[in-house]
């Protein structure tokens, strides 16, 4: 974009953010079936995420696999669960002989997930209101409105003092397993750039190897010990676009170019067709 469509863009985003923060408001005040989607007919708070969310149209692509990868009766964790909207699919789908549980630390966002399983009548999900990492019962900083950058930021050594600082406490994936969560056949995971801790807290999980992760990757280092990792315990890794990643290459692929979201799966499986999957 020029400097001069930069400008343009940016004199038609401040007049119409008036309007955008009024329709937030009035939207707020609703509890709405969500329009379509994996997630159509189920009431969601308008306030409590991206309009997209109330439209259905919200990451589509992960959403898609996200549902693909999750058969009835599974067992599904859902690590940065937010507001709730793919633990809404994942309850739907993995049915009443299901379980899913969905870890979020936010409180505020905690809130809203229970609300939403709440007015939704769903009982097959857990709410786990820890921060998912590589130790348990530690106490540590998690940035509550920090520009994107969450507890996640504060655990790897990034900046401290995060605007509306809050404490929360951690877990460990093993130890959900040992407290008596059986071992997930899906995971999802958006941890603000905390995913290789999660590995390092599941070796448990890892050396099951029987479930398929979708991960949302946040920083280049850390996505390469996150996969390697996977890779460490038997599965094969994948761009969310197909391809698979070049073994021995990870630390030399440009990121975020080529990884943003990526799908693991216990060697040999065949991943489901799904969103952009090209294979």
């Amino acid at each position: 974009m020029t400097p001069a469509q930069e400008a343009v863009a940016g004199a038609i985003r401040t007049l119409l953010s008036p309007l955008s923060r009024l329709a937030h408001w009035i939207l707020d005040r609703f509890e709405l079936p969500i329009l379509s989607g994996a997630n159509k007919g189920r009431k969601w708070h308008i306030g409590s995420g991206v309009i997209a969310c109330w439209l259905g149209t919200y990451e589509t692509v992960e959403v898609s696999m996200f549902a693909a990868l999750i058969e009835p009766g599974a067992v599904v964790y859902d690590l940065g669960a937010h507001s709730g909207y793919f633990t809404l699919v994942a309850s739907r789908l993995a049915g009443e002989q299901g379980k899913v549980f969905a870890a979020e630390a936010m409180p505020t966002t905690a809130a809203a997930l229970r609300h939403h399983l709440e007015i939704n009548d769903v009982k097959n999900v857990t709410v786990v209101e820890r921060a998912v990492g590589n130790r348990d019962d530690a106490t540590i900083a998690f940035g509550a409105n920090a520009g994107g950058m969450g507890y996640g930021a504060a655990l790897a050594g990034g900046p401290q003092g995060l605007p509306d600082e809050l404490s929360v406490r951690t877990i460990t994936l093993d130890t959900l397993v040992a407290e008596g969560a059986p071992i997930p056949d899906v995971v999802k995971m958006d941890v603000e750039a905390m995913e290789a801790a999660v590995m390092e807290g599941a070796s448990a999980v890892l050396k099951a190897c029987k479930t398929a992760w979708l991960i949302s990757m946040h920083e280049h280092e850390v996505a390469v010990r996150t996969i390697e990792a996977l890779r460490a315990s038997g599965h094969d890794v994948y761009n969310l676009d197909g391809p698979r990643v070049p073994f021995g290459t990870p630390a030399s692929i440009d990121y975020p170019q080529y990884f943003w979201v990526v799908l693991a799966l216990p060697a040999g499986r065949k991943a489901p067709i799904a969103g952009r999957w090209t294979e």
